[in-house]
């Protein structure tokens, strides 16, 4: 469960780019808190996720990202929209690199809403998209039209329906909350820092084994 979570997660939170050609790409920093919460009576959150809390840094840059977190599974997560593959290490693999097409496992939208306005979050005035996917999953994205992002570059990213996400957004996604029948992940920036990031912060790093997914 939660290795699904946090691979969705990914493939939703966060990214960056411009949809018209006069935005400037958001390009930066977001510290993120995620908390888990248990649906079922006996289980806890800790039980279900393997934690109960954790802290995620991401480094955006012309549609790559780089996520840092405090969690064992996936302590580190490069996206390449040049790839088309999310990269990651686990804590418990060593340097093994793994690695997943995100275009392998394609997923659809059941049905979604936009709702404005709906909340503020670091002084972004915030709209809402709510929608259920193909796994019966309600995922809500807070996200600001200020930090806009170009949704092509995630024209292959098929997976758990990101383009079709993407297109409707048009933004940095600021908070994300996923929620099924046994738990909820909810993330949520917590600092926005606007900065020139370096490119070879999206290299590959160093590894001794390259190995696909299997989740």
């Amino acid at each position: 469960m939660e290795k699904f979570f946090l691979i969705l997660l990914v493939t939703y939170f966060i990214t960056s780019c411009d949809s018209k050609e006069k935005q400037q790409n958001f390009e930066g920093v977001l510290e993120s808190k995620v908390t888990y919460t248990s649906k079922i009576d006996s289980l806890s959150a800790t039980d279900l996720f393997g934690q109960s809390s954790a802290k995620d840094v991401t480094f955006i840059k012309d549609g790559f990202f780089k996520v840092t977190s405090s969690t064992d599974f996936m302590s580190m997560m490069l996206w390449r929209h040049l790839d088309t593959t999310l990269y990651y290490f686990n804590k418990s693999s060593g340097d093994t690199l793994w690695f997943d097409r995100t275009n392998s496992h394609p997923g659809s939208i059941v049905e979604h809403q936009i709702i404005r306005n709906a909340d503020t979050i670091l002084n972004y005035v915030c709209d809402a998209l709510v929608m259920i996917n193909d796994k019966d999953k309600v995922l809500t994205y807070y996200y600001s039209p200020e930090l806009s992002l170009n949704p092509e570059f995630y024209l292959n990213a098929t997976n758990s329906a990101k383009y079709e996400v993407m297109k409707l957004i048009e933004s940095v996604t600021l908070r994300i909350k996923i929620e099924s029948s046994y738990g909820i992940v909810d993330s949520e920036a917590v600092k926005i820092t606007h900065k020139k990031l370096d490119d070879k912060l999206f290299d590959l790093p160093t590894h001794s084994v390259l190995k696909k997914s299997t989740y």
